[in-house]
């Protein structure tokens, strides 16, 4: 009787282990599932951060070039609109009014560095210049004295340019326009260069 008692004790203990064994392997093999499904999931989120951000700097990329294309417009606006000014009509009262054109002569783009120095003072000032002609020129500087310069005369040293032969140009302010903190004065010359005037010539046309 004990022995069959022991018997069937030891097929029950048996059968419950089987089926917590079964338990356990269903969870196991439904915690893998869903494992794969997380795994995945964090895949696809990975994938689309890296498209997200891929697009973000394509955006960075195409907003860099247009800030830079509408600067240098705007640049190119201002300097356009200083050259209008300059070139406008001057009326000029005497006996019988005359109106003479202050653009006489073409002017020629011009790049090189330059010291600049206001008469009476002792001070010099670097800038670059923007353009020459032969009774005119202008060039750019940053500093804020030229906001309001027109009719001072000015001593202007073009480097690296033979035609002046070692000399300076002289001039007088006749307009100052701020171009972001970088005034573009445009001067006028007591007399007419043919040297400068041939170069001129010889190196640009409108």
């Amino acid at each position: 009787m004990a022995i069959k008692h022991l018997v069937e004790s030891d097929g029950a203990l048996t059968g419950s282990i089987e089926a917590n064994l079964r338990r356990v392997v269903q969870t196991v093999t439904s915690l893998g599932v869903n494992i794969k499904v997380v795994d995945s999931a964090v895949k696809e989120v990975e994938a689309s951060n890296k498209i997200l951000v891929d697009n973000m700097q394509q955006v960075c990329d195409v907003m860099e070039v247009m800030t830079g294309r509408i600067s240098k417009a705007e640049f190119t606006t201002k300097e356009m609109l200083s050259k209008y000014e300059e070139s406008a009509y001057k009326l000029i009262v005497q006996s019988n009014p005359r109106v003479f054109n202050r653009r006489k002569y073409p002017r020629m783009p011009l790049a090189n560095s330059c010291e600049i120095m206001v008469m009476g003072t002792d001070k010099s000032y670097s800038g670059r210049m923007v353009n020459i002609s032969a009774n005119g020129f202008a060039f750019a500087c940053r500093d804020n004295l030229f906001e309001n310069s027109k009719g001072k005369d000015v001593i202007v040293d073009v480097k690296n340019f033979d035609v002046l032969k070692g000399k300076a140009l002289e001039g007088c302010i006749i307009r100052s326009s701020n171009n972001d903190g970088e005034y573009i004065v445009g001067c006028c010359m007591p007399e007419d260069s043919d040297a400068i005037k041939a170069y001129v010539s010889k190196n640009y046309s409108e």
